[in-house]
This record gives C-alpha cells, sequence and structure tokens, in this order.
C-alpha cells in the first residue's frame, strides 16, 4: 500500500511541475514577415537598418510581432517608442521629445536602447535603434542589432 501512495504521490507532483511549466514561460516579442493584428506593435521596412510605422500604416513586409495579443491604446509606461511620423519614419527612445507618434501595445514599457533601461522585473526586448533619436530600428539581437 506504501508504494501505491508513493507512486500516486509522485505522479501528482510530476504533474503539478509539468502543469506548471507552462505559466512559467516567458513572454516574448520577434520580428516576422506575418503577425496576426492583435499581437502586431509596429511594422519595419526590413529587420536592420529599417523605417518604422505604425501596426495599422504602411506596407512594409516585417511586424514586430509578440506571443501574446494586446491594444495599442497609450496608458501609464506603455510607451516603447515615438515615430517621426505614422509611416516610413525615424524612431526616438521613449524619452525623447522630438516625435510625437508613440508606439504603444498593452503592458510593454521597454526597449533595448539601452537594454538595461529594460525593467528588471518584466523585461521583454523588441526593438535596438541606431541612437537615441532620429535613429534607424533593427532587431533586438543578433547580427544587424544596434544593441
Amino acid at each position: 500500500m506504501k508504494k501505491r501512495g508513493l507512486v500516486v504521490f509522485s505522479l501528482v507532483v510530476i504533474g503539478i511541475f509539468l502543469l506548471s511549466v507552462n505559466f512559467i514561460s516567458a513572454a516574448s516579442c520577434t520580428i516576422a514577415t506575418s503577425c496576426p493584428a492583435d499581437r502586431t506593435v509596429m511594422r519595419l521596412s526590413a529587420t536592420t537598418n529599417a523605417h518604422g510605422a505604425l501596426y495599422n500604416q504602411g506596407s512594409y513586409g516585417y511586424y514586430l510581432c509578440c506571443d501574446f495579443s494586446g491594444t495599442h491604446t497609450c496608458s501609464g509606461d506603455n510607451n516603447i517608442l515615438r515615430l517621426s511620423a505614422v509611416t516610413n519614419a525615424h524612431a526616438e527612445i521613449k524619452v525623447q521629445t522630438g516625435y510625437n507618434t508613440n508606439v504603444c501595445f498593452d503592458e510593454i514599457s521597454c526597449m533595448t536602447t539601452p537594454a538595461s533601461a529594460c525593467p528588471s522585473e518584466f523585461p521583454i526586448p523588441t526593438v535596438s535603434l541606431s541612437t537615441t533619436t532620429n535613429a534607424h530600428i533593427a532587431q533586438p539581437f543578433g547580427t544587424g542589432s544596434y544593441a
């Protein structure tokens, strides 16, 4: 009887562990060639040295796409960056004040220029910028990134 109880207990523990792994996985955003509208943060002309556009503007073939859905309403600290226009735009970090077109997406409040600006409790790298203002946009890491 003790063996049977131990086996059942072990199976329960393993089951709880496997279920918790799904809840621990981190949210992420990547640059992709397609993306559902409710997961698109913004559009890009390329993966590196790119111009940007709002999620619903332009004919750019690249998307900053997150693995969770959200809205584009700017509220609180969810501004990722600012664009010089709604499409064919240069970008600046969100604390600059030269551009008026905000790129916002639900709970994201981070981009990777500089990477240390991401909040440690919920960092989601999005893009990298060539400089703090009048910048080109690139993927956050790897070849062609500015981080």
